[in-house]
């Protein structure tokens, strides 16, 4: 069997392999199509919990959840409260070795790009280039918004009014009209609710923090045929214009400093209030989306504000990108608010242009000015519009509608043409000794109904709320809790092991088996059916890679359909007591898509956890249909075999014989 000598290993996070199967068919994918038809490829299982970061560690560790210890977004470390977890946002919490860390070890230089949890680097030679998880608040000062003088909820309000106070004012054949809008300077952070990342504030900006970011709008009619044009500045001088503007247009990149308050430590689901006030350097760009002649319309877009620096290493290799193809961003984790608000998705396809071709030249910049064996890169477009949108393709759907379908699909296209073209043109420089490896870390489904477990946990006397005096929140009340569901997991309230715990050891098993008969007891009233799939004891919950004591006591999976995105983790202490008490087994969600709360076979046609793989090069069989079970864990047992080097240490997957040539 021919060895690799160079791999180009590009992930597309979220994306579903039946769709890249539809897509390709179509004739609509053409770079996957010839990885496809040149290489071997098919559908490949996620581990559980099949969400993000579980998988895009065992993707490059070959390692199952239970060995790597990156079990979802919410790491409980032992000894901790059962309700105080921990971000993946950290590579010091893989208990794995990086199959980076093998090739360094052998003189073989590494560069990840936008590899989602892999910062802080854990090699020394190589390059990274961010590393965090989807919408990491490492990075990102804030989030978009718009501005606007009909604005929908969450938009800012803009108020025109006619001035003659500018310096230096361009001609204008109607009254100039003036507008003053804020920058947000709120250092924020997310929290993972399953339907989306739920933005938070750690702390608000003073009053001088404010005003020190806000700018003018000057509205110009510059041809006498109605206003048609805006000019952007921090001083009421159009000499100093930060920007000029018609319907449609894009700034260019705008850098500003913000003075906000950051918190000193943070981890997954709670935050200090001990905060620290710092300088940030940070860049966005403006769109005007829409302006009427008479400016009664006006829609002023902003994207997400990145911090400038401090997202490489070594820290000079920002500056060499940000100088030569512009600064870091990765802002399409979640479409912009205005897509899903105002069913604008073409600023949706703008920006997702501009960072598909900021990772390609990214690329092609990196490994024409180092030395590199190996390539990785990953973009995460496909999830964030599972999130707003997998719901309306599925005719099983309580929204579902034809027309709108047809529509969602074309956004779907779009979304996946651009990522073909991304790899299309990150592997163009590929010969016959490289290695391509094109892989996603999940698929996804439409979620419909909702159905908390806490619901039945609290009917058998398990699970506990109360008011807290002090604060008037809703709080879990310990001295009454045996056991506390969080994502996909129930914790048994140990005494001996958790800090309030309240169940001997003599009746743990007496607790596990009340909580698992009460959670199968639950019934959606429309149909009679479990909505769970799975419960599983924690000592079963290892046929499916899930050990260790960063494992609940208790693992449950839906079925098809079925989630609690809606309340699970700490989202259920905004309700009062009252409302927790009342809710029912199976409720309306807001939710429209999952893939962590599944099964890694489950499937709602069109929709699957299927993730995708794809691999061409050296010692890859031609035009080869991965039929055989495979998963994310075998990977990198695969990609060492084929670039002859040895396995991480912690690697458990297997080597895809099916698709290697066999030696002659």
């Amino acid at each position: 069997m021919r060895l690799a000598k160079k791999l180009i290993f590009v992930g597309i996070d979220g994306a579903i392999y039946d769709f890249v199967e539809k897509f390709s068919n179509e004739g609509k994918l053409p770079n996957l199509t010839r990885l496809m038809k040149d290489g071997a490829s098919g559908p490949m299982l996620p581990v559980p919990p099949c969400d993000t970061p579980t998988n895009w560690t065992s993707l490059v560790t070959g390692a199952w959840s239970g060995t790597h210890g990156i079990t979802g977004f919410n790491i409980h470390l032992p000894g901790d409260p059962l309700d105080k977890v921990y971000s993946p946002n950290d590579t010091s919490l893989c208990e794995a070795e990086y199959i980076w860390n093998v090739a360094e070890r052998l003189g073989k230089k590494c560069i990840l790009l936008n590899y989602p949890f892999s910062w802080p680097p854990t090699i020394k030679k190589g390059i990274v280039v961010a590393g965090g998880g989807p919408e990491d608040p490492k990075w990102r000062i804030n989030f978009g918004t718009t501005y606007a003088t009909e604005p929908l909820e969450g938009e800012s309000q803009v108020t025109f009014d006619k001035t003659d106070r500018w310096k230096n004012a361009p001609e204008s054949y109607s009254p100039l009209l003036e507008a003053a809008i804020s920058l947000t300077v709120t250092k924020q952070f997310l929290s993972w609710t399953g339907s989306g990342w739920e933005v938070k504030d750690i702390s608000t900006a003073t009053r001088e923090g404010l005003d020190q970011n806000a700018y003018n709008v000057l509205v110009i009619d510059s041809r006498g045929k109605g206003y048609d044009k805006i000019i952007i500045s921090k001083e009421k001088d159009a000499s100093k214009l930060i920007a000029t503007l018609r319907l449609g247009e894009w700034s260019d990149w705008i850098n500003e400093t913000f003075h906000v308050r950051i918190p000193l430590v943070y981890h997954g689901a709670s935050v200090t209030a001990e905060t620290k006030k710092e300088n940030y350097e940070g860049v966005f760009r403006f769109k005007l989306v829409e302006l009427s002649p008479d400016a009664k319309k006006f829609l002023l877009y902003r994207t997400d504000v990145f911090v400038r620096h401090g997202w490489s290493y070594p820290s000079g290799v920002e500056k060499e990108l940000d100088d030569n193809i512009g600064p870091y961003t990765d802002s399409l984790e979640l479409p912009p608010r205005i897509s899903i608000t105002r069913n604008d998705w073409q600023t949706y396809y703008e920006q997702l242009r501009f960072q598909v071709d900021w990772f390609v030249r990214a690329a092609d910049f990196l490994t024409k000015s180092y030395e590199w064996d190996l390539l990785f890169v990953q973009i995460h477009v496909q999830d964030g519009i599972n999130h707003e949108l997998l719901s309306e393709v599925y005719p099983g759907s309580p929204t579902y509608d034809p027309k709108k379908a047809e529509e969602v699909w074309k956004i779907f296209e779009k979304a996946y043409q651009a990522t073909d073209e991304m790899v299309g043109k990150i592997v163009k420089c590929t010969d016959n000794e490289t290695l391509v490896v094109v892989v996603s870390d999940h698929g996804a489904l439409p979620a419909l109904k909702r159905s908390w477990p806490g619901v039945a946990l609290i009917r058998n006397g398990l699970l506990a709320y109360k008011k807290d005096p002090e604060s008037g929140q809703t709080v879990v009340d310990w001295s009454k809790t045996k056991a506390l569901p969080w994502i996909m997991n129930v914790w048994i309230n140990l005494k001996g092991r958790d800090p309030d715990g309240i169940v001997n050891p003599e009746d743990y098993d007496k607790v596990v088996d009340q909580a698992i008969n009460a959670i199968y007891s639950m019934r959606d009233p429309d149909t009679g059916a479990c909505p769970f799939a799975l419960v599983l004891r924690k000592e079963d919950a290892q046929i499916l890679g899930l050990w260790g004591n960063r494992v609940a006591d208790i693992v449950y999976f839906f079925n098809p359909g079925y989630t609690d995105a809606d309340v699970h983790r700490n989202k259920i202490l905004d309700y009062p007591v009252s409302k927790i008490l009342e809710m029912k087994d199976v409720e309306k969600t807001a939710m429209k898509y999952e893939h962590l709360h599944y099964l890694p076979t489950a499937r709602l046609s069109p929709c699957s956890n299927n993730a995708v793989l794809i691999m061409c090069g050296p010692g890859v069989k031609k035009g080869c249909n991965i039929e055989k079970l495979t998963w994310t864990v075998d990977v990198t047992p695969t990609i060492c075999c084929l670039l002859g080097i040895p396995l991480p240490a912690d690697a458990e997957g297997k080597v895809i014989w099916s698709l290697c040539e066999t030696t002659s």
